[in-house]
């Protein structure tokens, strides 16, 4: 039986699934996924002035503020999303996972991941991305990053 390896290459706007045979071995990829919102800011995404919340024994009223902004909600929906495409592709397997910092940090808890990079490449031409996959899978370059 052999064995896949499954890398996932994303930020808070697309997402690549890539699949290798073998470690340094060509990575193709396998599904790409792209969420438009995350390249929004919160001014974008929001439709109108905060909301008011008048309490009745009271003349005065409040301003309603959310608990996140709607930047990072929308980067919580998209790491939600990547997850139940990854685990309906590559299932429970461990994955690479090479992605922006502060997105890392949301798919980490949500996927079985493996090693990981801080480096932001998804937006790169996809031949770039398989390539950089590629490279990095080689023990010489694991090192590299890593140290």
């Amino acid at each position: 039986m052999t064995t896949i390896l499954w890398t996932l290459v994303a930020n808070r706007s697309r997402a690549l699934l890539l699949k290798s045979k073998t470690k340094g071995g060509d990575a193709e990829i396998v599904q790409i996924l792209l969420h438009a919102e995350g390249r929004l800011h919160d001014g974008d995404l929001v439709s109108d002035k905060q909301g008011r919340v008048r309490e009745s024994s009271s003349a005065s009223s409040q301003t309603y503020t959310p608990s996140e902004k709607p930047t990072e909600h929308e980067s919580d929906l998209f790491a939600t999303k990547i997850a139940w495409a990854v685990k309906s592709k590559a299932g429970n397997a461990p994955i690479t996972v090479i992605a922006d910092p502060k997105f890392l940090g949301l798919l980490k808890p949500l996927i079985n991941a493996g090693e990981t990079f801080s480096r932001d490449i998804a937006q790169w031409p996809d031949h770039k991305v398989a390539l950089e996959v590629k490279t990095m899978q080689q023990p010489s370059a694991v090192a590299a990053t890593e140290g």
